[in-house]
């Protein structure tokens, strides 16, 4: 089972840009492995060409995905998978953890006092833009 947190800043303030986040993140996990995860079309071929055929609900549902940036770290105490957006500022940074919760958590904290961000329980809610 996982568990999700995310990280923001204590003003409302973006984190920054991706490829500042990713710095942030790479100074406490050397490790982490940061990719593309595409979306729309690309994503669709990825699947047929992997011999999944998509319903048509679901291939609308990955037609309007965009292309996302994320990172994944492999622990031999957790797993985490940070997801970073779609390019834009960062509003906030979402992380979920597999395996030993605490020992990630505490990692997690030592990334959210060197970086100044706030760490707390994260909700598909907090995607939302603020209205």
């Amino acid at each position: 089972m996982s568990w999700d947190v995310k990280f923001t800043r204590g003003d409302g303030q973006p984190l920054g840009a991706v490829t500042e986040v990713e710095a942030v993140i790479s100074t406490v996990f050397p490790n982490v492995k940061f990719y593309s995860e595409p979306g729309g079309e690309a994503k669709i071929a990825e699947l047929e060409r992997r011999g999944i055929e998509l319903p048509v609900a679901l291939r609308d549902v990955f037609k309007n995905k965009p292309t996302s940036v994320q990172g994944d770290l492999s622990h031999e105490d957790y797993i985490l998978q940070f997801f970073l957006g779609t390019g834009g500022p960062l509003r906030l940074l979402h992380v979920s953890i597999k395996g030993d919760n605490d020992l990630a958590a505490a990692e997690l904290n030592k990334m959210a006092a060197s970086s100044g961000w706030t760490l707390s329980e994260y909700s598909p809610r907090d995607e939302k833009p603020d209205d």
